[in-house]
């Protein structure tokens, strides 16, 4: 990701109704799938970048840490969780082999540090305990691709398909999969054809940007009625995938 970018996101992601949704859907997933959370649940935000996402996770155990080897992103982290983030190779985790409950990594993979999504997704097994949940949330679909990965130096999109057969390679059981925020598709893939036919020249720039507060309060609102119909179905098309996978 461009150094820039993690201001921009640091200014962002409290409010911003892009994150706020994000933070709704782990927290659906961690009730739905690891309902009975105890006080001592180890919990990882792998790539954990300017802190929100940990915010939501030490608010349910004093036990949650956050990784980034972004210096940028963990200038912001510290501000917020000075003794709970720390900067870590996610090809090599400074953790204990089957030791932790709880790790979520959204939006990490997609990116070029990811030399290797397969070492990633090992390492993860390796530190999960027996019966541990890994919930993992990026980008679908190579044709979405546009000017904002070019500013997070994204290297791929996935298809469900895709991810599904490098989790159970792994050895991963998977307990959801589903394309989310299909709300958002159509409006994506128009912007996003249209910046590759009139703005292919243009410079890079983020799709996280300042918007009126009553239309961020209506992107919440119908991302809530998504996250309503996820909680028992799947969806067929979004513009991320989700997964729930338990080893």
């Amino acid at each position: 990701m461009q150094p820039s970018e993690y201001k921009t996101l640091a200014n962002h992601e409290e409010n911003h109704w892009w994150f706020v949704s994000k933070r709704l859907l782990v927290k659906q997933c961690i009730e739905q799938y690891a309902p009975q959370i105890p006080s001592d649940l180890y919990l990882l935000d792998l790539g954990c970048g300017t802190g929100a996402n940990l915010t939501l996770a030490r608010s349910l155990t004093p036990k949650a840490y956050g990784f980034d080897i972004s210096v940028h992103a963990l200038r912001y982290s510290y501000q917020k969780h000075t003794n709970h983030v720390g900067q870590a190779s996610l090809f090599a985790l400074p953790i204990a082999d089957n030791s932790v409950d709880l790790i979520t990594i959204l939006d990490v993979l997609y990116h070029q540090w990811i030399s290797n999504d397969t070492i990633v997704l090992k390492e993860i097994y390796r530190v999960l305990k027996p019966g541990g949940v890994m919930i993992c949330l990026d980008a679908a679909f190579s044709f979405l691709a546009g000017h904002h990965d070019k500013i997070n130096l994204a290297a791929r999109r996935y298809t469900l398909p895709e991810l599904h057969a490098k989790l159970t390679e792994v050895g991963f059981v998977i307990e959801k999969e589903s394309y989310v925020y299909a709300l958002l598709f159509p409006i994506v893939f128009i912007w996003r054809n249209f910046q590759g036919i009139f703005m292919k020249n243009n410079p890079a720039t983020s799709d996280v940007q300042s918007i009126p507060m009553w239309l961020n309060m209506l992107m919440i609102k119908l991302i809530r009625l998504e996250l309503a119909w996820l909680k028992f179905n799947d969806l067929a098309i979004g513009t991320s995938v989700l997964f729930v996978a338990r080893k």
